[in-house]
């Protein structure tokens, strides 16, 4: 593939850092710019083609795939890029491409106690496409767990192609890693850093708090992230279960439940969004088929979260239709005091490996997704650079294209 001008300058600057022998740190402001520096770092030799470790510091595994595109989409980077780049998920579907592509094997994702997209542990399964006729099919991986299965990225090995194995190890404690030291030891890997791992926003929850106040967002996530929900009790159970015939009636169970929360969720917007004038004896009846979603609920909670929604105006109640089911997406704003010592956590692992080939940071903060809380990002970026200073030396700082740069 024949490249750019700039992509050839960036060459030359790439090949000249790696002369100098310092870590190179490439920083985006969306994550899925990491995908664009790992290819051009193996484009310029600072790392090798394939059986490399991605250590993943984040609040969010993003291990998405654009569930319909073609898998020969991976082979062609500047289409990925661009597809990537036009999805609304994109930021969190730029890793497993790079596992079908050979790149990465195995993939050790750092998480904080609020997220819990997927469970602790190590995941041992397999990437490939689903067979197509002139092309490829999309991507699908071989393991059951929630975060695949409920978005429909789960099938069976034998029934993809190409399928590549994958090791996933999850974990909460950065000083219990040295378990797995020999993943970075023997092959090149890549230190991947999004700022949000110290503080995190939910977006939606964020905007949904300037609209409605910060009590009617707190009713919001309870009727949405109750662990009393039922279809949320059974989801907790497939979180630890490896048997996929388990997993597959686990989940049918649960699909049930869910529907049996939409439908109910979905009346109560219905009323409260068309229905001019109040029914008593509908809002009854409609918090009561609510309250059956849950195991020994407050009944007034339901009552409060529905007076709530008829108090507030439209704007408020429509936002509150789209936020709900969103709501579970992690959201903790750290105290400066608390990610100090994150990154003390950060330094003490950095100093027991082996230095990576190159860095990858994500800033997380755009204006369309505050991610990482955009007053906090500058300050984050400045101290994990120096953490990672103090841990391997001098760096070679390369920012994006429009990334605003920090002194340091």
């Amino acid at each position: 593939m024949e490249l750019t001008s700039e992509e050839q300058l960036v060459l030359v600057r790439q090949k000249r850092k790696r002369q100098n022998k310092d870590l190179s740190v490439y920083i985006s402001e969306e994550h899925n710019g990491a995908l664009e520096s790992l290819h051009r770092a193996i484009r310029c030799g600072e790392i090798a083609f394939n059986q490399l470790t991605l250590l993943h510091i984040d609040s969010h595994p993003d291990l998405m795939v654009p569930p319909e595109m073609s898998a020969d989409v991976v082979f062609d980077p500047r289409e990925l890029h661009y597809q990537l780049g036009l999805s609304e998920t994109g930021i969190a579907e730029f890793i497993l491409p790079a596992c079908y592509a050979g790149h990465i094997e195995n993939i050790i994702w750092i998480k904080n106690s609020w997220s819990t997209q997927l469970g602790i542990g190590t995941y041992d399964f397999f990437i490939g496409n689903i067979p197509g006729d002139k092309v490829k099919g999309p991507l699908r991986v071989s393991c059951s767990a929630p975060y695949f299965y409920d978005e429909g990225l789960f099938e069976m090995e034998e029934k993809m192609e190409n399928c590549r194995k994958l090791r996933l190890v999850v974990s909460e404690e950065m000083n219990k890693l040295n378990l797995e030291n020999q993943l970075f030891e023997k092959v090149d890997w890549i230190l991947d850093i999004c700022l949000d791992y110290f503080s995190v926003n939910n977006p939606f929850l964020v905007e949904f708090e300037k609209m409605a106040g910060v009590q009617f967002t707190q009713l919001l996530v309870e009727i949405y992230c109750s662990p009393k929900l039922h279809w949320r009790l059974i989801e907790e159970t497939r979180s630890v279960s490896t048997e996929i015939d388990i997993s597959k009636s686990l989940h049918a169970k649960q699909s049930e439940f869910k529907d049996e929360f939409d439908a109910a969720i979905a009346d109560i917007f219905e009323y409260v969004l068309h229905d001019e004038s109040r029914d008593q004896d509908e809002e009854f009846i409609l918090v009561s088929r609510l309250s059956g979603s849950y195991t020994n609920i407050s009944n007034e909670t339901l009552v409060q979260f529905l007076e709530n929604l008829i108090q507030s105006d439209k704007e408020v109640r429509l936002l509150a239709s789209t936020t709900g089911p969103l709501s579970d997406l992690p959201h903790n704003r750290s105290s400066e005091d608390a990610m100090e010592v994150m990154l003390l956590e950060l330094q003490n692992l950095l100093v027991s490996l082996v230095k990576p080939k190159i860095v990858t940071i994500a800033r997380s903060s755009s204006d369309e997704y505050d991610y990482t809380p955009s007053d906090q990002t500058d300050w984050l970026l400045k101290r994990v650079l120096e953490t990672i200073r103090m841990a391997y030396g001098n760096l070679n700082i390369e920012y994006d294209q429009g990334v605003t740069q920090i002194e340091f």
